[in-house]
């Protein structure tokens, strides 16, 4: 049984939609629509592209709520990705 909790793997999942939609944007996969990403996209991901989305993490702005924001923490445990 799976010891994650519901928030968790929520996060996974916005984490992983946050991705595709940066490979989109990036113009990474040609796709208009995240559900059209082949698994050909991501045999191809270049080490310098997936460099490029850590950069990109750590540049943003995460929302805390309706009126503050946040920088991401400089954390090289999302290095663990690549």
């Amino acid at each position: 049984m799976d010891t994650r909790s519901p928030s968790t793997l929520l996060n996974y999942v916005l984490d992983s939609k946050l991705f595709w939609g940066w490979l989109i944007v990036e113009g990474i996969a040609e796709q208009e629509n995240i559900k059209d990403i082949p698994l050909s996209v991501f045999e191809k991901l270049k080490l310098i592209e997936a460099q490029s989305f850590i950069k990109f993490l750590e540049r943003r702005n995460i929302p805390i709520n309706k009126k503050e924001t946040k920088k991401a923490e400089n954390d090289d445990a999302i290095l663990t990705f690549i």
